[in-house]
């Protein structure tokens, strides 16, 4: 009898997304998932109504249309419609750029933990993957990547995905130290920069990897509309880089992978600066609030420069586990890190104000609730 599937496809655990507490009604502080707590635009949410209009038509018109205002709107750096794919989400750009890319004899490289999605399309594919641990400071270890890249007689490094800022951590990699990083990789190696959470970084020294398509070959730059643009339900994300690699995307693709609605609420989101600049200022607002009143609770913050944190529990806490399910209980949810390597972490979005208020009152419960021996 012929096997059902190959062994790589049935050692996969399928991908388990932070949970979604609405889908069970009331109201619930949603801080797992790192989404836009402001939500939508409005004129997005205008658009995607008279997207309804469209919905008997297979999504061709708009495509060519939502690539030309990516252009618009990157315009400083001479994007053009062949340097653009657009992909159901940034996750099947991923998985698509394995497939695409990387043969059975070839690797990906990703420092760990980050977003675990390149270690679901290695794994899917069936290529090889190399994770390099990041250090004590939880930024990505450089050197140490560069040593296995330019390691021989070990299975060659094809693809480097490198999240910046990354996720979970929240770390980025300055404009120097990736400048430096970046002269130091082989000419034939495919550099994925992957820059999800890059609407929210305000540090100086935080470089745009678009600057690098035009002067390094084989280079891809991975955006979203999903965070700060708030379509994280409508899934639309978009590569920029080397024509060729966008070619091959463009091949591999469902020939409908991005729906009519996310197509209008895209040009909409993208003509409407004042939402990302709105979303922007509620983070700096809101975010050292929630690492303040974690840090005094007793929980060891990891801040980065993203709407999230991570925090570690302290030592007289309950397991995160615990925390988690407590937290579940009380209509809040937050994302336990063990999956990502990080058994005693979790991770919290910045939410809206009232969302925050339940957090802190429910984390004060659970923290300093009476411990069962």
């Amino acid at each position: 009898m012929l096997k059902l599937a190959e062994s790589h496809i049935m050692s996969m655990t399928p991908y388990v997304p932070g949970h979604i507490g609405g889908e069970l009604g009331g109201f619930w502080a949603e801080l797992a998932s790192n989404e836009n707590c402001l939500g939508p635009s409005q004129a997005a949410m205008e658009a995607i109504k008279k997207s309804v209009g469209f919905a008997h038509l297979y999504p061709n018109n708009k495509r060519a249309e939502v690539i030309k205002k990516i252009c618009q709107h990157l315009s400083e750096f001479s994007i053009t419609p062949d340097h653009v794919a657009l992909g159901n989400g940034t996750t099947e750009i991923i998985v698509n750029l394995v497939r695409g890319l990387v043969s059975k004899k070839e690797a990906i490289m990703s420092g760990w933990p980050t977003f675990i999605m390149y270690q679901q399309a290695a794994i899917a594919q069936g290529v090889n993957e190399v994770k390099v641990d990041v250090l004590k400071d939880m930024s990505f270890d450089l050197e140490a990547m560069l040593k296995r890249i330019h390691q021989k007689n070990e299975i060659p490094i094809k693809v480097l995905f490198l999240a910046n800022p990354n996720n979970p951590t929240g770390n980025y990699i300055n404009e120097k130290d990736l400048d430096d990083f970046i002269a130091k990789l082989p000419s034939d190696l495919v550099l994925i920069m992957d820059e999800a959470y890059s609407e929210y970084v305000v540090a100086k020294d935080y470089p745009n990897a678009l600057k690098y398509i035009h002067t390094r070959p084989r280079t891809i730059v991975l955006r979203t509309m999903s965070k700060i643009y708030a379509l994280a339900g409508m899934r639309l994300g978009f590569a920029v880089g080397d024509k060729n690699i966008i070619d091959i995307l463009c091949r591999v693709r469902d020939p409908f992978n991005v729906n009519v609605a996310v197509q209008f609420a895209t040009i909409a989101s993208l003509e409407d600066p004042d939402h990302v600049k709105r979303s922007i200022e509620h983070n700096l607002l809101h975010k050292p609030k929630l690492v303040q009143e974690l840090s005094d609770l007793g929980f060891s913050v990891h801040d980065g420069v993203t709407n999230f944190i991570l925090a570690k529990r302290a030592p007289h806490m309950p397991q995160i586990n615990e925390i988690h399910q407590a937290l579940m209980q009380k209509n809040i949810a937050v994302r336990p890190m063990a999956s990502f390597g990080l058994p005693e972490y979790i991770r919290i979005s910045v939410g809206t104000e009232h969302e925050l208020k339940k957090l802190f009152l429910g984390m004060k419960e659970i923290i300093n609730a009476p411990q069962t021996v």
